[in-house]
């Protein structure tokens, strides 16, 4: 009886081997199709070997992650060089041959592009890190894209053309946002959303009172007021200077001010369509590129009983449901400079 057990747990031993065998095989010699979506692939910095190793699942790169992951955990010198960057993977590719790719390197240069900048700031810097031509090209070719210009890191190297970037970051918006606004946002076409994700991404920093203020802003459209955008004066303000100077001393000035934090009275009611404070309803355009929680809290905004708000010198949002509760908050706390 004991040898009968023995040696049906030695075969059921070299079937579970066989069967891992193959199994290893097959994931080892997977090869990419030809028919994925896209065969861009992107590592970030310090991500690591199993959330790379996901994300190549993901794309159609690699079957069974998890075994390819036990395999390379018994062979970690496959992984030791992976580096960060952008890679371009083949049609007939197996694991290893993408693996290996991953160790080229080829972007190991990033710029990152703050959430809540407007284009030209995104040329500002360009201008420092590739040249000014680089950047006059770069605000060239992306005159109708504000908004849409979704801010990130990104690989680049000296090879990557104004128009190769601008592709990278119009697919990351395609990618992040997608059809986010126009599933959820019956009331709004895209690009009213992302012109009202702008706003609100000048306004607040912290994702729960973006929501706040995405519903205080969504009822004062719906109920004929002014916006009353302090952020869309300070974007007229800045469109102005630049009436008064080039571009090109514009962006290499380090003392142009695109967002000047002190409003005058005058400035207030400056003539200008991006003006909310003088005209009803939505400026014509994105004052600037919202991030991901900006355009989120228009999906999900919460809606109050408030109708004004502002932020402190503290940086700390009071919000109000009257005119005169919001004149007593400024008197007592006093409006951010």
């Amino acid at each position: 009886m004991i040898k009968l057990i023995l040696r049906i747990i030695i075969l059921v031993s070299l079937i579970l081997i066989i069967i891992i065998g193959y199994q290893i095989n097959q994931t080892i010699n997977y090869q990419v199709p030809d028919n994925l979506i896209t065969y861009h692939f992107e590592v970030q910095l310090n991500e690591s070997i199993s959330s790379i190793t996901n994300h190549l699942s993901e794309q159609g790169f690699i079957i069974n992650e998890n075994l390819l992951q036990w395999y390379l955990k018994t062979k970690p010198e496959i992984t030791k060089n992976i580096q960060a960057g952008e890679y371009r993977i083949q049609v007939g590719d197996k694991p290893l041959d993408v693996l290996s790719k991953l160790e080229g390197g080829t972007y190991e240069e990033t710029i990152t592009f703050i959430e809540g900048w407007r284009r030209e700031q995104y040329a500002k810097l360009l201008a420092q890190r590739k040249d000014i031509n680089y950047a006059l090209e770069f605000l060239d070719k992306t005159s109708t894209k504000e908004g849409y210009l979704f801010p990130d890191t990104y690989f680049i190297d000296d090879n990557t053309t104004v128009d190769q970037l601008i592709d990278k970051i119009e697919e990351n918006f395609n990618q992040k946002v997608g059809e986010l606004l126009v599933d959820q946002l019956s009331y709004l076409t895209k690009q009213e959303a992302m012109i009202l994700a702008s706003l609100i991404e000048r306004e607040v920093i912290d994702p729960t009172e973006k929501r706040i203020v995405a519903g205080i802003l969504i009822k004062r459209l719906t109920n004929g007021w002014n916006l009353d955008i302090d952020a869309s004066v300070q974007y007229a303000i800045a469109n102005y200077s630049l009436d008064g100077t080039t571009i090109t001393n514009a962006i290499t000035d380090q003392t142009f001010k695109w967002w000047p934090k002190i409003i005058t009275e005058e400035e207030l009611s400056i003539n200008s369509s991006f003006n909310t404070r003088k005209n009803l309803g939505l400026p014509p355009a994105p004052i600037c590129n919202p991030g991901l929680t900006s355009i989120q809290a228009l999906t999900d905004p919460t809606m109050t009983d408030y109708w004004y708000y502002f932020t402190d010198q503290d940086g700390i949002t009071h919000f109000s449901t009257s005119l005169e509760e919001h004149n007593y908050q400024i008197s007592i706390f006093g409006l951010s400079e």
